[in-house]
């Protein structure tokens, strides 16, 4: 068996790699953060502590999660049958906004802004060759 990674250990057992990362540094192993490595006798040592409560308490979790789900889904299947489609609105009024008439000077004092226009790329030089010195 090769070495494993801590937090493919959580995954193994069902629980946050912080549990685990606990548990390890309280048997005494060096380990920083769940991208660390274990030996395989390390797990092994790891696995028979914690492992069958550990994997227990993700099963419990597990069910809770489903039969919190399962009413949920029911529950919505009960209730869309017994919708209806929308009425439809009726359109909105559309209502006439009175507008200032345009003079001439305020089209002079502020003229429409103008594009401008795309300039061509420059130009390169070509490339000097260079002289061989001989």
């Amino acid at each position: 068996m090769a070495k494993a990674r801590v937090h493919e250990l959580a995954k193994e057992f069902g629980v946050p790699s912080k549990d685990v990362l606990a548990a390890l540094k309280d048997m005494g192993e060096f380990v920083k953060s769940a991208s660390s490595t274990v030996e395989a006798p390390v797990a092994r040592r790891l696995e028979e502590l914690h492992g069958d409560a550990w994997k227990k308490a993700a099963e419990e979790k597990a069910a809770k999660k489903a039969a919190k789900k399962a009413p949920a889904k029911k529950a919505a299947a009960k209730k869309a049958p017994a919708k209806k489609a929308p009425a439809k609105r009726a359109p909105a009024k559309k209502t006439a906004a009175k507008k200032a008439p345009a003079t001439r000077s305020a089209a002079k004092k502020a003229p429409a802004k103008k594009t401008a226009a795309k300039k061509a790329p420059a130009k390169r030089a070509p490339a000097r060759e260079a002289t061989k010195k001989r």
